[in-house]
């Protein structure tokens, strides 16, 4: 699918229900207010070509619709201390303009603002804001946001924007504060009075730009400040193939309120960022150490490119070794769920199988030895909603140690492998989430299977998981367990061992996390991983295609594939810092895509977190 076929479904999927009414202003009622007071909720309010002077304030659930942006204007008709648009219940606004006015539209909390095609401009204060909420949600499509102070000012808002325009704002294109957590698919940044971006971390901040455009941003393209509220924990920023086109100051600052002297400028260099930073994949006009703030510290210090090229040793069962070249390509990140610390309570010790249905994502954790736990998080919002133990499984005295493989069976019941059993690997079978989760239904035992089944995943009526020693894949049939001809398989990366742990199924191959290990360099305690995704045949385990994922972690373990996404989560990936700031980076689930219309694609599929 196109991009532009696929942001044209997600307008349609705002359009409103086929049994609501539709008030024409001013065919049926001579005002856009007058209109209001007459729709029932779920009414789409249509306009004619023209300019309404009017101050609107919407208090049941509607969509006002124009014919276009440049014939249909809602305006205060002066930028003094007016709203065009205040939004006391759900709004979708599309195919218009708003604006001048103090504030273009200003949002109550706990609500939800969709904008479809819409000129934001000549706000004096914000273009659109929000009372401070972590219940609101703004989704923006194709928009564009201009000569107000701040574009957009996010106060804990939840959401995104896809293809929108940020530029020529007095003060930043787009603000982060409070908690907000919002995602840019294809935006532009430019031109803006301060920054592009401006984000104030508080303590679950979560941004995630992918396929943006920055430039010409007098002073950061994207500025992270650090604030002293709260305990900054699990804030995470994440910058997936965007392009830097140069600003007065950084590309990507960081800078400091924490100051003894209690004062709050912005201008002084102390800490670094207290969040989780990945970059990935994103062009740079000037050279890196110009580029970024010396306290803009990654989790990985590999964010650059994917190799050009890998040359990888497979090798069947009784066969011979055979060399076959691949070029890798890097992933897009189209968002993450947190599972350590998570917003909604709770944390998962050590990620490692991952599982995925239409409602929920399932995640295997043996921090706990020998207390196991398996987790259970909503696939909507990335909150966490139940953890079980698996030492013993409720109601019974079953146990399993290592609950690391995890996967959905044909029936809809959940498969939880146990990495700790012998020659025979130990499973049982659980119900699935949201509602009844863990609940115990039968032991299952996969003979001659591999005790290292940190990944598993199901192709039709084969299991696949990782062989003794994480070198390779096994295939077994799912019902009596025996192995299928010419499988394990083994994998080598330009000659480096290899630890391959995960395992996932998308539709047409196999994806397994592999990880290549380089010889140590002189002095070096350890070698530095090399993360990839290994696309491999589910026939014969003949590798297919190869993905470079370094920037996002150093130890990918559990593999799910949903919705053209590939999840990843993390094991163990801590860096700490010579400051007195350690950041707390824990496991995260990566949503990874190949191209961006992958990401549109998905969009209505990737979380966006709302607590339960």
């Amino acid at each position: 699918m196109r991009i532009t076929q696929a942001i044209a479904c997600c307008l349609a999927l705002s359009a409103t229900c086929a049994f609501a009414s539709v008030i024409n202003v001013p065919a049926d009622q001579p005002t856009i207010a007058a209109a209001i007071a007459a729709a029932a909720a779920g009414d789409t309010i249509k306009l004619a070509p023209g300019t309404y002077t009017e101050q609107i304030v919407v208090d049941k659930p509607l969509t006002i619709k124009g014919t276009d942006r440049d014939s249909t204007i809602i305006t205060c008709g002066t930028e003094d201390g007016e709203v065009a648009i205040t939004g006391n219940a759900d709004l979708t606004l599309e195919y218009l303009t708003v604006g001048p006015a103090h504030d273009c539209v200003w949002m109550d909390a706990n609500l939800t603002l969709r904008t479809n095609r819409v000129l934001i401009t000549g706000a004096k204060s914000d273009g659109i804001g929000f009372a401070g909420s972590f219940q609101t949600r703004l989704y923006m499509t194709e928009c564009e946001v201009t000569a107000c102070g701040d574009g957009v000012d996010l106060e804990s808002t939840q959401g995104r924007a896809l293809a929108c325009n940020f530029h020529d704002n007095t003060d930043d294109g787009l603000d982060y504060d409070g908690d907000a957590g919002f995602l840019c698919v294809g935006c532009r940044f430019m031109d803006n009075g301060d920054d592009g971006i401006e984000v104030r971390l508080k303590n679950r901040t979560e941004v995630v730009l992918v396929y943006c455009t920055f430039g010409g941003n007098p002073e950061d393209n994207l500025e992270l400040i650090n604030t002293p509220e709260l305990d900054p924990k699990t804030n995470t920023v994440i910058v997936s193939h965007c392009r830097f086109e140069g600003a007065g100051r950084w590309d990507i600052g960081a800078v400091d309120l924490n100051h003894p002297d209690g004062s709050r400028s912005e201008k002084t260099y102390r800490e670094p960022a207290h969040a989780a930073v990945y970059l990935c994949a994103n062009e740079y006009t000037r050279p890196l150490e110009e580029a970024l703030a010396p306290n803009v510290l990654t989790v990985h210090n590999d964010m650059g490119a994917a190799p050009e090229s890998v040359t990888v040793q497979w090798t069947p069962a009784g066969g011979e070794a055979q060399e076959i070249a691949l070029a890798p390509t890097s992933p897009a990140c189209a968002g993450l769920v947190n599972t350590h610390e998570n917003y909604a309570g709770g944390t998962v010790g050590d990620a490692e199988g991952l599982a995925v249905d239409e409602r929920c994502i399932y995640v295997g954790d043996d921090t706990g030895k020998p207390q196991g736990r398996a987790h259970c998080f909503d696939r909507a919002t990335g909150a966490l909603l139940t953890t079980i133990s698996t030492f013993p499984f409720e109601g019974t005295e079953v146990t399993m140690l290592g609950p690391e493989g995890v996967t959905v069976l044909p029936d809809g019941n959940v498969l939880i492998v146990d990495d700790e059993s012998a020659d025979t690997a130990e499973a049982v079978v659980i119900t699935p989430g949201p509602d009844d989760f863990g609940r115990f239904v039968r032991e299952m035992r996969i003979p001659g299977a591999s005790p290292t089944s940190e990944g598993v995943t199901i192709a039709g009526e084969t299991i696949f998981m990782p062989t003794r020693g994480f070198v390779g894949l096994r295939a077994c049939n799912l019902a009596t367990g025996e192995a299928l001809a010419g499988w394990p398989v083994s994998y080598r990366f330009d000659g480096r061992s290899l630890h391959v742990a995960g395992a996932g199924y998308d539709g047409e191959s196999i994806v397994v996390s592999a990880t290549a290990y380089p010889p140590p360099k002189p002095n070096q305690n350890a070698p530095v991983p090399i993360n990839y995704l290994l696309r491999v045949s589910p026939e014969d385990g003949r590798p297919l295609g190869i993905e470079w994922i370094g920037a996002y972690t150093n130890d990918a373990r559990g593999i799910a594939c949903a919705d053209g996404l590939t999840m990843v989560s993390d094991g163990w990936s801590h860096r700490k810092r010579e400051s007195s700031f350690v950041d707390k980076r824990g496991q995260k689930i990566m949503l990874l895509a190949p191209d961006m219309a992958s990401i549109i694609e998905a969009l209505d599929r990737l979380p966006v977190r709302h607590l339960p």
